[in-house]
């Protein structure tokens, strides 16, 4: 499985990078009459477009993409791309010459616009800073007050008037509107991607696959909700530990956007009902609580590959450890209710010291049951001693693990892991950033 994850990563890289944009860049270097060096220079402009188009599209979170590398990795090729189209937009911008002054200020416009758009989203839609430097963090949670989620998700949405502002700019160029092939081609992926991204968000919607019911809705502790939604008929089945984005619809006590929760149920014990277990922290969590029972949802996937890695460990008759921190034992107890009688399990959950271990019970029980099932729990973090006593050194040596909780705190987790001996290739995380 993991030889076929790598090789899905590497072609699309390929085909991102080189194959898709390369009939744009050979028509404009065929047809443009000019020196070598500008032909080059266009050539990146091209490119800066091309990827922040692709970029644009991996914001729907195509199936067949998630499907073949995961929801982390895609997101990642977003961000990378973001970071590649912008590098070549400002080359462009510093190697090009123009004397026509409206064709310079907006394609200026166009980058300043992208450079504002990246490094926001790196701060505040990603945790590539504020999950490794604790004083960012610090700094992105005092602006989140002003700065909530959904003013974040509308600036983000500049990306559509830069690609009109670099669409623009390229129509104002006469000898580059005068090759025709290389213009219809150009047009061609714009209205193609931007397409795709009006039937995503205004028309699957609407799509009955994709309506569920709010049927149970209460609090597990102070700060932890729970909540159950009735699947509709068409709703694609989900796995253990599967993530759906979720909407309810229609309902002026929460917001409209979508956010991501990992389920917490087992497919095999309900096909026709999910769970989810929501830590209430952000704006739009700490009002979950406010949605009433019958209320209609919008679920869009599901998405994820941690059944798929766990089911790959019971064929390799690995041992399998689900580190839970705090809310991201959801994913884990739906993993474990479901393969905690077809393996070696070892459940560890760690959490705060004035939180309650909702799952306790659940956890117990499966311990009964099966003997190769082993549970621990703290209220505070398990240090490299704590560990050390806990995990055994088998499971050290062959186990895989799988990690989920807060971004900063999985890192640490896994630099303790590595202390152990554990190498990097038995870790899996799954990060919760927002």
């Amino acid at each position: 499985m993991l030889k076929k994850h790598k090789l899905a990563i590497s072609f699309l890289w390929i085909m991102i990078l080189i194959l898709l944009p390369a009939p744009l860049v050979y028509l404009l270097a065929k047809n443009l009459v000019d020196t070598k060096e500008n032909v080059i220079i266009y050539g990146l402009g091209v490119l800066a477009y091309f990827w922040w188009l692709v970029s644009v599209y991996l914001s729907t979170r195509p199936k067949w993409i998630e499907k073949e590398i995961g929801l982390p990795q895609m997101y990642l090729f977003h961000g990378v791309l973001g970071i590649f189209s912008l590098a070549f937009a400002m080359a462009h911008k510093l190697l090009a010459f123009s004397i026509d002054e409206t064709i310079k200020d907006v394609g200026n416009w166009a980058l300043y616009l992208a450079l504002f758009s990246i490094l926001y989203a790196i701060f505040f839609l990603s945790g590539w800073v504020v999950d490794r430097f604790p004083i960012t963090k610090n700094i992105k949670n005092k602006c989140q007050f002003v700065l909530k989620h959904q003013v974040s998700v509308w600036i983000h949405r500049l990306n559509f008037v830069i690609i009109g502002l670099i669409w623009l700019h390229v129509h104002l160029i006469g000898r580059i509107t005068s090759i025709r092939s290389f213009i219809i081609l150009f047009d061609l992926y714009t209205i193609v991607i931007l397409a795709k991204y009006i039937q995503y968000k205004f028309i699957e919607t609407h799509l009955e696959k994709y309506h569920g019911q709010l049927v149970e809705n209460h609090p597990l502790d102070k700060e932890t909700q729970k909540i159950v939604i009735r699947l509709g008929k068409k709703v694609a089945p989900y796995k253990a530990g599967d993530i759906f984005f979720l909407r309810f619809k229609k309902n002026a006590a929460i917001s409209q956007e979508a956010h991501p929760f990992s389920v917490s149920s087992a497919p095999s014990y309900s096909r026709k009902q999910v769970q989810f277990t929501i830590q209430r922290l952000g704006d739009y969590t700490k009002k979950i609580s406010e949605v009433p029972l019958g209320s209609q949802v919008y679920l869009e996937g599901p998405f994820g590959m941690l059944d798929e890695i766990v089911q790959f460990s019971i064929q390799k008759k690995q041992s399998v450890v689900l580190y839970g921190l705090g809310s991201g034992i959801a994913p884990l107890l739906s993993l474990a209710l479901e393969y905690g009688n077809s393996c070696s399990m070892h459940v560890i959950w760690s959490i705060h010291q004035d939180a309650t271990p909702y799952y306790h019970q659940e956890f117990l029980k499966l311990q009964e049951e099966n003997s190769r099932f082993q549970y621990d729990v703290k209220k505070s973090r398990y240090t490299l001693e704590d560990l050390t006593s806990i995990i055994d050194k088998s499971e050290i040596e062959h186990a895989k693990f799988i990690i989920v909780g807060s971004a900063s705190v999985v890192l640490k987790v896994e630099s303790n892991l590595k202390k152990l001996g554990v190498t990097k290739k038995q870790i899996v995380d799954e990060r919760l950033t927002m």
